[in-house]
């Protein structure tokens, strides 16, 4: 199933899974951080902040 949603010279894995996800927790949520570090499991703040900059 998962090669369906692959591009011709790109896999899919589950790290952009996690990253489309957590991306979209952000969005939804109104950029709250806090939030979507506990939904992923980050340890460190500055892990999830790091997604800020892909979406502004």
């Amino acid at each position: 199933m998962i090669e369906g949603y692959s591009l011709p010279n790109n896999k899919v894995t589950p790290h952009m899974f996690r990253h489309t996800f957590c991306k979209w927790i952000l969005k939804v949520t109104n950029n709250d951080v806090e939030k979507v570090r506990g939904l992923a499991g980050h340890s460190n703040i500055a892990t999830t902040g790091v997604l800020k900059g892909f979406i502004e």
